[in-house]
């Protein structure tokens, strides 16, 4: 899948308010990504490149992201940082102002490239690195559409701002198979086991349900614990514990 696709998910999503129409929505992106990038869409879904147990940080803040920004096409920081005072988000500034680059051209990046290079410059280290990231992310924005752009700068300073939970990714996933959330209690379970959406996402899309009968904890990955349902007596607590 192009990330350009991608992002016009993310622009669907973004747009409405409605529970029950971002799980069909993410219904229909998982039914149609490959299930070779689905761990990737899944994790981006929830604006990192890898499980909630991996400490992968960017190390950018919107300061950097903005001068990378400003970078990719060749404009003056101090206009585009106004640009983004104006916006209050810098993800439509830098769509509005690569919209504003009419006779521009941008490669057809697929959802593994994006995925990758970010990747790359998340764990760019060392000395010389804040260039690095810099220069690579700028790169990035420049190959990229104005919609994709707007998403992917909002990555690494944690601002996808999608506006769901990881339990309606959970039932977009039931969705996929069934078309409805019967299967939301199998998934939770195997995902509380090992918190990887990723997996978890791959595994269904490659094996069904089935596949998550198989799921274990791992050595050093911490389990998710289920959180207690509040009763509104103590007679409804000894019936539920007799159940």
């Amino acid at each position: 899948m192009t990330f350009a696709r991608l992002a016009t998910y993310f622009q669907k999503i973004e747009d409405i308010a409605s529970r029950l129409e971002i799980t069909g929505l993410l219904s229909d992106l998982f039914k149609e990504i490959e299930a070779t990038e689905i761990d990737k869409v899944l994790y981006f879904l929830q604006g990192r490149l890898g499980p909630l147990y991996e400490k992968l940080d960017f190390g950018m803040g919107e300061k950097l992201v903005t001068s990378a920004a400003a970078q990719s096409f060749e404009e003056e920081k101090g206009l585009f940082t106004k640009l983004v005072s104006q916006k209050g988000d810098i993800g439509l500034a830098i769509e509005e102002a690569k919209n504003l680059h009419k006779n521009a051209t941008y490669k057809n990046l697929t959802v593994t490239e994006v995925f990758t290079r970010l990747d790359e410059i998340a764990r760019a280290t060392g000395t010389g690195s804040q260039e690095k990231k810099l220069t690579l992310l700028a790169e990035l924005i420049s190959d990229a559409d104005p919609l994709s752009a707007k998403f992917i700068v909002r990555i690494p300073v944690n601002m996808l701002r999608l506006g769901f939970s990881d339990m309606t990714i959970l039932d977009g996933l039931s969705w996929m198979v069934t078309g409805d959330k019967s299967l939301r209690k199998d998934i939770e379970k195997a995902y509380h086991v090992l918190p990887d959406i990723g997996y978890i996402g791959k595994t269904m899309k490659e094996k069904g349900i089935e596949g998550l009968a198989h799921v274990k904890p791992k050595l050093f990955v911490p389990i998710l614990m289920m959180k207690a349902e509040r009763l509104s007596s103590g007679q409804e607590i000894i019936d539920k514990i007799n159940e």
